[in-house]
């Protein structure tokens, strides 16, 4: 496992971008339903910003980030869902268009964003913030 780390740590044309994305992400495009972010999420989407990585059942509080390469981002998190409460580390790799969430066992799970979306949605487009969260 440490190889594919290392491996997706160092995959060519990945210098340029940011350490970690903000947005939707499904990692099945299919999941994405535009100005509807509820169902986005019940469908298996993730909602990624600056503090938080939000979930249908489930939210995580980012407590701490770590920079680890220009497109390898380390986070800790503080999670809560269905009355339980728990912590967790995860490692984001990105390229140009794909997120891998990686949670310390078994392959990265890749997510793809579900796009951009109007001002006035409830939505966070990808690196983006929502209509409420605007000034």
């Amino acid at each position: 496992m440490k190889r594919l780390l290392l491996a997706l740590v160092f995959v060519p044309g990945m210098a340029n971008a940011e350490p970690w994305g903000t947005g939707v992400f499904a990692a099945d495009p299919g999941m994405c339903v535009p100005g509807n972010i509820e169902q986005t999420r019940l469908n298996g989407a993730i909602e990624i910003s600056g503090d938080a990585i939000i979930g249908y059942e489930s939210s995580c509080a980012i407590t701490v980030t770590r920079e680890m390469s220009a497109r390898v981002t380390y986070l800790s998190l503080t999670c809560a869902g269905e009355g339980e409460s728990w912590d967790e580390e995860r490692v984001l790799f990105r390229d140009e268009a794909t997120i891998w969430m990686w949670r310390g066992a078994g392959l990265p799970i890749e997510y793809t964003p579900c796009g951009n979306f109007d001002d006035n949605a409830d939505y966070v487009s990808a690196g983006g913030k929502s209509a409420q969260d605007k000034d």
